[in-house]
């Protein structure tokens, strides 16, 4: 449902492209075969060019950590790092991604350890949501949460158009039911959230195809925290 963060798996695609590879090798897959079917189907798939490069960099980077880094990964990753493929979209956080990604390239080109299988996964529950439909038009605004209670919870909001997309604008460090969406016409968003927690991204607006939104913020004080 979008990016909060500069880190390699910190965006919706990097995370389900993680847990793809890893669910398929814990069922007994060849990782081979796993490669050529996720390629097939997250790199030549007609998709945007940011999902593209965030395929090959979450892919190498799981590949690496378990020990099972094929080459041809190793060198689209390492194509995507050194052209700056993946920059443009970091607007205001292209410093640490560039970080981030100087890490990772160092790391692809170290020895790998041994091979190892991972665990099968946990079921993971649904996300809470809430989506709001912004008045006379199909673009809508969800909120909803990540995270747990012992690691903290990351609450985002993105907007989108359906059969069109659209991406993530807001995330801080608060659970889902203490952003608040409205919409004040069709063309402007309202997001409140607790003045006491930390922000991590706010976008002013998004643009997508035809349509552009203006994200209006609300920092509302409160001593006392929904009950979680």
């Amino acid at each position: 449902m979008g990016t909060w963060g500069a880190g390699v798996f910190a965006d919706d695609v990097a995370r389900d492209v993680r847990q793809d590879y890893l669910a398929s090798l814990a069922a007994g897959e060849d990782p081979a075969r796993v490669t050529r079917r996720m390629v097939k189907e997250w790199a030549g798939r007609g998709s945007d060019r940011d999902d593209r490069t965030v395929f090959w960099l979450a892919l190498a980077a799981t590949q690496w950590e378990y020990g099972r880094l094929e080459p041809t990964v190793k060198a689209r990753a390492l194509a995507v790092i050194d052209r700056g493929d993946d920059l443009a979209r970091w607007e205001g956080q292209d410093g640490a991604r560039r970080a981030v990604l100087g890490r990772l390239r160092t790391k692809l080109m170290s020895r790998q350890p041994r091979p190892r299988m991972p665990r099968p996964p946990k079921p993971v529950p649904e996300p809470k949501t809430t989506t709001v439909v912004a008045p006379g038009a199909k673009i809508r605004a969800v909120s909803f949460e990540i995270g747990d209670d012992k690691r903290g919870w990351l609450g985002q909001v993105l907007v989108d158009e359906p059969g069109v997309g659209g991406g993530g604008v807001f995330a801080a460090d608060c659970r889902q039911d203490e952003i608040g969406l409205r919409w004040k016409d069709a063309s402007t968003l309202v997001i409140s959230y607790p003045a006491n927690v930390r922000v991590q991204s706010r976008r002013p607006g998004y643009a997508r195809w035809g349509w552009s939104i203006k994200i209006l913020y609300r920092a509302i004080k409160s001593t006392k925290r929904p009950p979680r």
